[in-house]
């Protein structure tokens, strides 16, 4: 009971005991909480990796098809109303129509690359937090046991070059860097097709 009490003056003072200086327990005890959450913490983001390895595995073919299809339906339906509709003088309905067709494709495009990019990121947070614990000030109190140190390390040497994301089958990750990629492809491809002589 004296040890909850001492702990909670430390970390909600008081006036009275706002005199006393407690900036060195409160970083032990703040360090102290990390010694009881790191194990836990580790095995929720190894848990985690785990899932969503097994979502790339079976979603992944999948997503692969997608980008596939979504990249050729968009370049198709840019192409066709530049090369053929002047030579054939569809009428304006057939404008609408392919326009609403690219921009539906277009849509669908980028809600799914931002819709899943935005994992990538938050697998490079929780590794910067990681690595972050690993250089703090409060390291020794943290890592008192040689086994919470060697958890972090194996942890972070599987996972830092490869952050936790999506990915289309394993070719590429998906990130919000892929929709750059992509709208690249997809100009590259119409310009190309532009220029060639049919």
């Amino acid at each position: 009971m004296e040890n909850k009490e001492y702990f909670q003056k430390i970390i909600n003072p008081t006036k009275k005991d706002e005199q006393l200086d407690f900036t060195d327990e409160k970083k032990i005890y703040k360090s102290l909480r990390w010694v009881n959450y790191l194990p836990i913490a580790l095995a929720q983001l190894q848990k985690i990796a785990k899932l969503q390895s097994k979502i790339n595995k079976h979603l992944g073919p999948l997503l692969l098809l997608d980008f596939t299809i979504l990249v050729i339906m968009i370049s198709i339906l840019g192409f066709l109303p530049i090369k053929y509709f002047p030579v054939f003088r569809l009428q304006p309905v057939s404008y609408l129509t392919f326009g609403g067709n690219f921009f539906c494709y277009l849509a669908r495009l980028v809600i799914l690359v931002i819709w899943l990019g935005n994992v990538f990121p938050a697998g490079v947070d929780a590794n910067m937090a990681l690595a972050d614990t690993l250089i703090s000030p409060h390291a020794q109190h943290i890592f008192q046991s040689a086994e919470n140190s060697a958890s972090v390390l194996a942890y972070l040497s599987v996972y830092s070059a490869n952050p936790v994301c999506f990915t289309a089958w394993d070719f590429f990750p998906i990130t919000k860097n892929t929709l750059l990629v992509i709208f690249s492809v997809i100009s590259t491809y119409i310009v190309i097709v532009l220029q060639m002589s049919f």
